[in-house]
């Protein structure tokens, strides 16, 4: 898509009165809904989005580093800024596996229980 189309979807749907590095940082909160950037991918230099929405270095800088405090984008250093992979949830990172082994001594009636919960390993 082309760049000033984006710029002129971003800045009619955005209210004046919000500051400019606000209304940046919401447009890379859009990009990342829509899956115009994912998980890992680079995003735009600071010079590139300052230059897309006629702003100085500081006012991007400013919108990114907001972004990287909320753990939406990582700065990785001589390399640029990417959206932050996502990582499991609570629920998934807690669910844990079952394993059954024979018990030493069996209580009537059961021939296993449950000797060891062992954390899910993601994938």
């Amino acid at each position: 898509m082309n760049v000033n189309v984006i710029e002129q979807i971003v800045m009619t749907t955005m209210p004046v009165s919000e500051p400019r590095y606000r209304r940046i940082q919401k447009h890379i909160e859009q990009l990342i809904a829509q899956r115009r950037v994912c998980e890992g991918e680079r995003i735009p230099s600071e010079r590139e989005i300052a230059r897309q929405f006629g702003v100085s270095q500081m006012t991007v800088n400013r919108a990114i580093q907001e972004l990287v405090r909320e753990g939406v984008l990582v700065r990785r250093v001589g390399s640029g800024t990417y959206v932050r992979r996502r990582q499991p949830s609570v629920r998934e990172s807690t669910r844990a596996t079952v394993v059954m082994v024979p018990a030493l001594r069996r209580p009537p009636g059961r021939g296993y229980l449950p000797a060891l919960a062992l954390p899910r390993v993601p994938r």
